[in-house]
């Protein structure tokens, strides 16, 4: 059995919304309880949540840290649509959502599908709409999800907002660097990108076909998997500049080495 988890990120002035399907083979529920547990955060209480300012609330800095190392160990699809189309929202997931399961080979698997509160309208809408996408008896999706009670869309939320910042510097809106640090592969002293140190930090996670990594160092070096048509779906509506970022941004990811 399979599990997903969506959550949305909305730009209303960058002019995007950027919403993220997180998937895992297991149900990560109980490790997750743990990990918020042992950062002194109450499950079912509560939350990890990106938008929080993280130099007010520096707890919820050191859980992000703690998370994404677990989302580099699930995979990412992604759905973009214009900030002004936010009713549109709920197709374009359930669009996404049908074309990870089916480029991915999944649709035939047994799968749990969360959607956090606030996707669709009412449960019923969902309900209906997704009818339309004919998702086989084997898919069980679930609407209107309290992220405090299923943790997995916390992953979602943080898979979400991560991905949007590096959509934003792409689009030139954000340009901070920070240090390198310990562990990087580079000077510690280094200034990077932001959206750099983010890209790095989950580019094995993307759907992008062939779960493998190379072993091999000149496979590793080759290694540009296509994303596009495995792991994201740009809505139609999307301007042909938002396009055109999204594909550069996360059309194709290269797993090999980083580091000069």
């Amino acid at each position: 059995m399979g599990f997903f988890y969506f959550d949305e990120s909305i730009h209303e002035n960058y002019g995007f919304i950027l919403g993220a399907f997180v998937y895992t083979h297991d149900d990560m529920q109980c490790e997750l309880e743990q990990i918020l547990t042992e950062h002194g955060f109450v499950p079912g209480r509560d939350e990890f949540k990106s938008s929080a300012h993280m130099g007010r609330h520096p707890e919820q800095a050191i859980l992000r840290e703690a998370l994404k190392k677990v989302l580099r160990s699930c995979r990412i699809g992604l759905v973009v649509l214009p900030a002004m189309e936010r009713d549109q929202l709920d197709k374009e997931a359930l669009q996404c959502l049908a074309k990870i399961l089916r480029k991915n080979n999944l649709d035939n698997s047994r799968h749990l599908i969360y959607f956090d509160q606030a996707i669709f309208s009412s449960v019923t809408v969902a309900q209906c709409q997704s009818n339309h996408f004919k998702f086989k008896k084997k898919c069980t999706l679930c609407f209107e999800q309290d992220s405090k009670q299923v943790i997995g869309i916390q992953l979602a939320d943080l898979a979400a907002h991560t991905c949007s910042t590096m959509l934003l510097e792409t689009l030139g809106y954000v340009k901070k660097t920070i240090k390198a640090g310990d562990n990087s592969g580079y000077d510690e002293d280094e200034n990077i990108s932001l959206g750099f140190e983010l890209w790095a930090s989950i580019r094995y996670s993307f759907f992008y076909g062939d779960f493998e990594i190379p072993q091999n160092d000149w496979q590793r070096e080759l290694a540009v998997k296509d994303v596009a048509s495995y792991g994201l779906y740009i809505a139609e509506s999307c301007d042909r500049k938002l396009e055109q970022a999204v594909n550069t941004r996360f059309g194709d990811v290269y797993l090999g080495c980083i580091h000069g």
